[in-house]
């Protein structure tokens, strides 16, 4: 049975016409069978994103992935560097982040905030589908082809609720190796377009690469070590414990809000921005814990600083029906908290002072807010 499928699908894989729908499945399962004879690659990647706000983002730099089939989290490692920006490692059991700039490196133990690797400098580098490529979401597909590449597209069901339209993402397969050398994902929202376009180059499958990559890397030895994620500027961790920065801010709903009656109530702040893809998919996370919490005495506020986009931010916060406030933030502000990535979450006791700080919504968050409840 097995050589004829493979007779078969070299058959539909050699042609030089258009692929027919039917022919998805068998162009899945190939590269599928590719994936899985795969013990490790090293590539260099060029990026460019095309964001809601407009701006275009030019990302490049270098990663080895290693397929873990045990693996929980994503099935793999990987060691991403950008070119004069941050680097992240997943070893299957620890996440870092390490930068360069400071000298200085994060351990990361929490799987929300290892998840959230693939955010930042370096972790956009890392790209899923080249070496475990996933179709659960699509609702269909299409493919076509030219002399280079197969081109599978999968398309996705629209968020009509958030204003989230024409999803889709296509991946250009190389018809030699079978793997998705170009890949494209795009959306909608809210009339502005997201775009993002990754090319990958000079691949290769030395195994010997990975293993100094994963194995005992350097600056474990020459860097310092820090105790909480690091940000791409200047880290807050040590706000925690003093009293949160005063401020006086106009919100999106045109009033205006004061810190100081955070006084008697437990509070979050929720730093992000329309552009912020981690930021936007942990919005219904905190809206929950506002939900669950607010009767006991627990209150959150958003603050977005990109004032050329708070029409987009007042239609967003409109469309995923948010019923926290969300505030319009300053240099002061920016500068007071340490915002150097996003998104940044800032909890607030009763007494005014910060007891925790967290790059990237973090599983330690909920039992902080609940342990400062109860006192």
């Amino acid at each position: 049975m097995k050589p004829l499928v493979w007779i078969t699908l070299s058959f539909l894989l050699s042609s030089s016409t258009s692929l027919l729908a039917q022919d998805v499945q068998w162009l899945i399962a190939a590269v599928r069978q590719k994936q899985a004879t795969l013990k490790s690659l090293t590539y260099t990647l060029s990026r460019t994103d095309t964001l809601v706000t407009g701006t275009v983002r030019h990302l490049r730099g270098r990663a080895t992935i290693r397929p873990d089939r045990a693996d929980r989290l994503f099935g793999f490692w990987f060691r991403g560097k950008e070119d004069q920006a941050g680097e992240v490692i997943y070893d299957g059991r620890v996440g870092y982040q390490v930068e360069e700039r400071t000298k200085t490196y994060a351990r990361l133990v929490d799987s929300t905030q290892i998840r959230a690797l693939l955010y930042h400098p370096g972790g956009r580098i890392i790209v899923p589908d080249l070496i475990k490529l996933d179709t659960t979401k699509a609702i269909r597909f299409s493919v076509s082809q030219d002399k280079q590449f197969y081109y599978l597209t999968m398309h996705y069901a629209d968020l009509k609720q958030y204003d989230v339209l024409n999803r889709y993402k296509t991946l250009g397969i190389d018809r030699t190796t079978l793997l998705p050398m170009y890949v494209r994902q795009h959306q909608e929202t809210l009339g502005k377009v997201q775009d993002l376009r990754y090319r990958i180059q000079s691949v290769t499958f030395d195994e010997s690469i990975a293993d100094r990559a994963f194995q005992d890397p350097t600056f474990l030895h020459s860097y310092q070590p820090k105790q909480a994620p690091i940000s791409d500027h200047k880290p807050g961790q040590h706000l925690i414990g003093q009293p949160a920065p005063a401020f006086h801010l106009p919100s999106l709903q045109g009033d205006s809000l004061s810190s100081s009656t955070f006084l008697g109530k437990v509070t979050l702040l929720d730093f992000w921005e329309v552009w912020c893809e981690p930021c936007l998919v942990s919005m219904p996370n905190v809206k929950q814990l506002n939900q669950q919490y607010s009767n006991r005495g627990f209150q959150v506020y958003g603050i977005t600083h990109e004032i050329q986009q708070l029409n987009v931010a007042r239609q967003l916060v409109t469309k995923r029906s948010i019923d926290f406030p969300t505030l319009i933030g300053n240099k002061q502000v920016r500068s007071d908290y340490r915002l150097g990535a996003i998104p940044l979450y800032v909890l607030i006791d009763r007494q005014g002072r910060i007891r925790l700080v967290s790059e990237g919504f973090s599983e330690a968050i909920e039992p902080a807010i609940q342990q400062l409840l109860n006192q």
